[in-house]
């Protein structure tokens, strides 16, 4: 429904317009759908392309299949490349599952082949990543980063300025395509993953909800309320991993970045 996005734009420059203020948008893709009319359309407003893309064909099409089959590697890969040079604001944030997670150098390597120059690291949520596939992933990104130096190359990595922490519990409200408000990313596939979760993250609906109060969430207690949700159940052992591994990830991109291998802004 690409015209309630643009009905909404609409009417929220006005409204900007109106009060004196300046409104920028945050458009969220995977490139997918994405095409050189409609790129061109949104750039003529404010935006920051935050995309989704998980580096070589191989990966992308294992981790984002598309509904009717096939591939579109290649169209969503151009669209990378457009934006990376188009001097427009963007992060990619490329997401690694443990099946991939041996695969993490050569993937962020294809994404900086396309010009990608600002880049978030995620791992997969709802899945119980083992000792051996998380030492892969953080050697994968380590390995990485050292050939974008030895290239001469300044990246911006968000990780290094971002903490990581367990998306389930993350302060920022998502909203699901049915209007559900959630904390943290409580997303379809989520859903599936860790349905105990599910009704404790949940928040309301949209439609009920009047002021950004009702969005407020004290993190600690939400995460207590998890692990008591959780506990004695075969999701205990997937939330336990996201909390290891967003303290992991913590860990080693301040010892990247006292490295001089993450830069930041």
């Amino acid at each position: 429904r690409l015209d309630l996005v643009f009905a909404a734009m609409d009417y929220a420059e006005a409204a900007a317009k109106k009060a004196g203020k300046t409104v920028v948008f945050i458009m969220t893709t995977n490139t997918m759908a994405l095409t050189d009319e409609l790129r061109a359309k949104l750039d003529k407003r404010k935006v920051i392309w935050i995309l989704s893309f998980d580096g070589d064909a191989e990966t992308q099409d294992d981790q984002r299949p598309m509904r009717a089959g096939g591939t579109r590697f290649l169209p969503a890969y151009e669209q990378i490349k457009r934006i990376a040079a188009s001097g427009a604001p963007y992060l990619v944030n490329m997401t690694t599952t443990p099946e991939h997670s041996h695969d993490t150098k050569k993937n962020a390597l294809r994404l900086l082949d396309a010009g990608v120059r600002a880049i978030s690291f995620g791992n997969r949520m709802g899945t119980d990543w083992s000792d051996d596939k998380a030492v892969a992933y953080f050697r994968g990104i380590q390995a990485f980063l050292e050939e974008a130096k030895s290239r001469g190359l300044i990246l911006f990595v968000l990780n290094s300025v971002a903490r990581d922490e367990p998306m389930i519990i993350s302060p920022t409200p998502n909203v699901d395509c049915d209007g559900t408000v959630y904390t943290g990313s409580i997303i379809p596939p989520l859903e599936k993953l860790l349905p105990t979760v599910v009704p404790v993250v949940r928040l309301g609906h949209l439609k009920d909800m009047t002021d950004f109060e009702a969005l407020r969430v004290d993190r600690v207690a939400m995460w207590h309320k998890v692990q008591a949700a959780v506990k004695g159940t075969p999701e205990e052992a997937i939330v336990a991993s996201g909390l290891r591994m967003g303290q992991l990830s913590n860990s080693f991109f301040d010892r990247m970045t006292a490295r001089g291998l993450c830069p930041g802004p």
